[in-house]
């Protein structure tokens, strides 16, 4: 599923001419701070048009309201995440595969935890968004479950692994790594946890790396 098909309400994706698109990506990259510095109800649409260096107007005729803005950053936020999903590679290295997209989605996670309040916030003035945002999450899980797939060639694998079942299991860590009691643990240190929990659960004792079992990066 294409996340612009979903998501942007209007002006689905960045425009084509050169000087649009700059000032599109300024306008997501403003709002995308603001939006997490002073979140939703304190973030308006004339805040967000000087950080970006334009026009209240400009702003209007290419995303229609403050809610659609943030629907568009949102949407930048989830495209980022399903393009690291969906080029992982399991097959080939899934211990070095998961550790990166792990650290990836922590940094981008935690990097996002205003942001994520915004969403909230946003929610809760337009319950709508409830909807949209049960799409998000069973649109993630998807595309995880399509990707650990891969497993099912690894020697070791147990025989009672429920993908399914995984993928959602993957998705609720990916969803609290920005708050207590994994905010405790170091960027790091939470990717390498989050690797050795999704293996423990796929692969036999006696199949998982030495390095995993030793608590070592590999």
């Amino acid at each position: 599923m294409d996340t612009d098909d979903w998501i942007f309400p209007r002006g689905a994706g960045a425009p084509r001419q050169q000087r649009s698109r700059r000032s599109h990506v300024a306008l997501l990259r403003a709002a995308d701070e603001c939006f997490g510095d002073t979140g939703w109800r304190g973030t308006s649409v004339e805040r967000i048009a000087s950080a970006a260096g334009t026009s209240v107007g400009t702003v209007y005729a290419r995303f229609g309201s403050k809610r659609d803005l943030l629907l568009a950053v949102v949407a930048q936020r989830v495209g980022e995440i399903t393009e690291v999903v969906n080029a992982a590679d399991l097959a080939d290295d899934p211990v070095a595969v998961l550790i990166d997209s792990m650290r990836f989605a922590v940094r981008r996670r935690r990097g996002a935890a205003g942001l994520l309040h915004a969403w909230s916030d946003a929610c809760i003035d337009h319950p709508e968004l409830g909807g949209l945002e049960e799409r998000i999450r069973d649109d993630l899980i998807a595309r995880l479950r399509e990707t650990l797939t891969a497993f099912q060639d690894l020697p070791g694998l147990r025989p009672d692994v429920d993908f399914a079942r995984l993928a959602i299991v993957i998705c609720g860590l990916i969803e609290g790594l920005h708050r207590p009691p994994w905010s405790l643990l170091g960027d790091e240190e939470a990717a390498q946890t989050v690797t050795r929990i999704i293996l423990h659960l796929c692969l036999r004792d006696d199949a998982l790396p030495a390095h995993l079992v030793a608590g070592r990066e590999p």
